[in-house]
Formats: structure tokens, C-alpha cells, sequence
């Protein structure tokens, strides 16, 4: 259900009831309380033997088939949350792109891989619990270096191949090596918010990594060249910041003793 605030009269979604939900997705992360976690491990996702991409009329989406599903464990998270796909988030510019912000400093492109909870038995039987999903996000700043984005360069010559609405092709599985890159991260953001598109429902532990994958503006550009099913250049598909009241506490999570804190089973071994 959703509804307008009187106060604001910005939009705010209820899973059930009809009091309005203050924990909305995306935030700026400014304030936040540092505290341990276990080993945050991410499993299987570098070991996919194909990749696809989509372009779905509203993002890009990027699917894995693997003999094993990858999924994310550990860390804040309670149980065991299997990979769905993996989608972008880009804005009308590279300074406005990116839904998560870090003391009000917004990125170029944000990358989201959306996972649900395996004792559920499907995404569609997550949305509605509190623990249903786990959505970690990867940031991207665009430099002027002509050496950044080799990482990433697969994925933005690839869209040029779909830039048709529903237009899909397969990709090398190094695509996703990035990720890797990233990992190196010394710690992570965490917090409990919602789905930044439809329903909107309040179901998910956000993972925040706040190392930025550097890339160059032409692989940026790529991704607003676009078409959505009307034929228009998708210049943007963020969820703009929710400012109403955040109730929920932001962590810095780092490593307990003699661990690290994301672990990205299978990176390396190619």
C-alpha cells in the first residue's frame, strides 16, 4: 500500500496496517555506531559458468546460472540468502547516480545484487518479512584516468549490444571480476531499509560497500544510451533519498579478531 505523508507529502509504503513505515530505502549514510560481525561470506558468485545481461526497459539486469547458486552469508545476516540477479542503478549525470550516499556524497552508478532468504523458498514469499532479503551494493566514480574501468569494461562494451528494450546476451563469467576489486574494502555499511522499487516493502538488510569501483565516463554513458520500451533514452532509474524519519541504526561493521570481513569464496582461483 502506499501513500503520502502530510507532513512531506512524500510517498511511504505499509506491508500491513495502516501506519506509515519510517525505515524507507534509499538514505544517506552519515551517522553511524561501529560494531563487530562475523565473517561476511559471499559464496559461488565468480564461479558462474555463464552470465547473462538484460536490458530490461527500466535497468540492467544481470542473471548466473551456476552448478551451485551463489549466496550470501554471515556478517549481520541471520540464515543463509540465495543470489537473484544482479541490477544497476545510474542518474542524468556522473555526479547523481548512485541511491545510496556517503556523507551526502552521491556516486556515479550503483550496483545492487539482490538476494533472498533461503528458508523462505522464494523471493515472492520474502517481501513481506522483515528478514526477507539482503541487497549489497557496490558504488562506482567516474575519474578522469584513462586506466580505470579495465575491470568493468566487459559489461559496458556489452551494453551497446542491448541497447534494445528486452535485448539480452551472454558474457565471459570474468565479467563480474570487479567484485573483487571491491572486497578489498576494509569494512561495511549495514543497515535495515526496504526495496527501492516496487513494493516498496520494508524487507531488507542492506550491505553497503563504500570502496568505489573506479570507471571512466564513456562506460558510464553507456548505460543512459539506453532504450526504455517507449523508445526514450533511459537517462534514470534511482529512487531519490526517502527524508522522512529514519528510526533505524546504520553500522559500520568491521572484523572480529584473526578475520576478515567479507570473504568472496572462489575470487583469485581464476
Amino acid at each position: 500500500m502506499t501513500k503520502k505523508t502530510k507532513a512531506t507529502g512524500k510517498p511511504w509504503t505499509s506491508t500491513s496496517g495502516n501506519n506509515p513505515k519510517w525505515d524507507q530505502s534509499p538514505i544517506d549514510i552519515s551517522n553511524h555506531v561501529t560494531q563487530e560481525f562475523p565473517i561476511l561470506l559471499m559464496q559461488n558468485h565468480l564461479d558462474s559458468k555463464c552470465v547473462k545481461m538484460t536490458n530490461t526497459g527500466k535497468t540492467v539486469k544481470i542473471e548466473l546460472c551456476s552448478q551451485f547458486t551463489p549466496l550470501l552469508k554471515g556478517g549481520p545476516l541471520d540464515g543463509e540468502y540465495l543470489f537473484s540477479d544482479l541490477q544497476f542503478r545510474w542518474g542524468p549525470s556522473d555526479a547523481l547516480g548512485s541511491e545510496h550516499s556517503i556523507d551526502s556524497r552521491w556516486y556515479s552508478i550503483e550496483a545492487q545484487l539482490v538476494h533472498w532468504n533461503k528458508k523462505y523458498g522464494s523471493p515472492d514469499k520474502c517481501y513481506d518479512k522483515s528478514d526477507g532479503m539482503a541487497i549489497m551494493s557496490f558504488l562506482f566514480q567516474v575519474v578522469d584516468d584513462p586506466c580505470a574501468g579495465d575491470s568493468f569494461r566487459k559489461i559496458s562494451d556489452g551494453l551497446k549490444k542491448i541497447r534494445a528494450p528486452g535485448a539480452n546476451i551472454s558474457l565471459e563469467p570474468d565479467s563480474l571480476n570487479w567484485l573483487e576489486q571491491a572486497m578489498s574494502s576494509t569494512g561495511y555499511y549495514t543497515y535495515f531499509g526496504s526495496l527501492t522499487t516496487e513494493p516498496f516493502t520494508e524487507c531488507v538488510q542492506w550491505i553497503i560497500v563504500p570502496r568505489p569501483i573506479l570507471i571512466i565516463d564513456r562506460q558510464s554513458e553507456a548505460f543512459r544510451d539506453l532504450y526504455d520500451y517507449d523508445m526514450k533514452n533511459i537517462t534514470s532509474n534511482y529512487r531519490p533519498l526517502q527524508r522522512t524519519r529514519y528510526t533505524g541504526r546504520v553500522y559500520w561493521a568491521i572484523q572480529q579478531k584473526s578475520q576478515s570481513v567479507v570473504n568472496c569464496s572462489g575470487c583469485g582461483s581464476r
